[in-house]
């Protein structure tokens, strides 16, 4: 049977989901190494795998450590949306602390007030992926993804095709609900909180080093039962230095969407940075600077006119 597969010349923008991938960050000082280095580093991120049920010598996994970063896909004008989310923990909190909480968590709020965006086809040339969202407690989870990966977990000679396919099943999972810890400042107090939320409407896509860059520098695309936060934090540390670079997402000026930030004291401070940058520049023009500048954004020019 032949397939016959239409050739556009440009592919179609898109309707439902955005154009545009958003990576939000919590410091300003985080978007301001991203953009003096042109490049971003992943991390390892803890991910809850408890709903699938995986054992690794009888004891049960409830966490592994994905080497990612993370985008969004949601449309600008959602970006200022609250998601329907719970506190779970700590179960003694103040009632009006909660309620606040429970009703101001738009994707800013938990993820950081300052973001850099690509477009799709950006995220496309680097290899970034949608996430995979699956449900607990169906078949597919409980008889099919769960069982043949704890059978695969009791052999080790596997050939390397098996095992890399189910750890890249394992990076690019998530379930379409879950708990997620999150440190969430308000006024000037911050409350270290575990939240029960819907993850599918974060439009995931991320980013996981491939196994031949991660063989090239000898390092894990992912641990499993870290005991130590120490020990993650130490990793984190060591991928982001320069000898680390081809890990990660290089970038330039031109590919840059938007860069978001709070308010318009963020964003005289950031115009500031990004002369102090250019300064030191001899491959980019005062017109380049000043386009990157144009792309500058704020929160509260969302809230009001998107």
């Amino acid at each position: 049977m032949n397939i016959q597969k239409a050739n556009f010349q440009n592919e179609s923008d898109y309707v439902q989901s955005a154009n545009t991938l958003f990576h939000f960050m919590s410091k300003p000082e985080y978007l301001y190494q991203a953009l003096k280095n042109q490049y971003l580093a992943p991390r390892y991120c803890k991910e809850n795998i408890e709903y699938l049920n995986l054992r690794l010598n009888r004891r049960k996994i409830r966490d592994i450590y994905v080497l990612e970063k993370c985008f969004c896909d949601i449309p600008m004008h959602n970006l200022v949306t609250s998601f329907d989310l719970q506190v779970i923990k700590p179960k003694r909190i103040k009632k009006k602390i909660r309620q606040r909480i429970e009703a101001e968590n738009t994707h800013p709020e938990l993820y950081g007030e300052y973001a850099i965006s690509f477009s799709k086809e950006w995220g496309k040339r680097h290899e970034l992926e949608p996430i995979n969202y699956v449900q607990e407690n169906t078949s597919y989870v409980n008889n099919t993804l769960s069982k043949s990966i704890n059978t695969l977990v009791k052999y080790d000679d596997l050939p390397d095709e098996v095992s890399e396919d189910y750890i890249n099943r394992l990076c690019y999972l998530k379930p379409l609900h879950g708990e997620m810890e999150r440190k969430i400042q308000i006024e000037d107090d911050v409350y270290r909180v575990t939240v029960w939320k819907n993850f599918n409407d974060e439009c995931e896509w991320r980013y996981v080093p491939s196994v031949s860059t991660a063989q090239k520098l000898s390092i894990s695309r992912m641990y499993v039962t870290v005991s130590d936060q120490k020990i993650i934090d130490r990793l984190n540390e060591a991928i982001s230095q320069p000898g680390y670079k081809n890990t990660g997402l290089p970038f330039t000026f031109s590919d840059i969407q938007y860069l978001i930030v709070p308010d318009n004291n963020a964003r005289i401070l950031l115009i500031k940075e990004i002369e102090k940058i250019f300064e030191s520049l001899s491959n980019y023009t005062n017109i380049d600077k000043e386009l990157l500048i144009s792309k500058i954004i704020t929160l509260s020019e969302i809230k009001k006119d998107w």
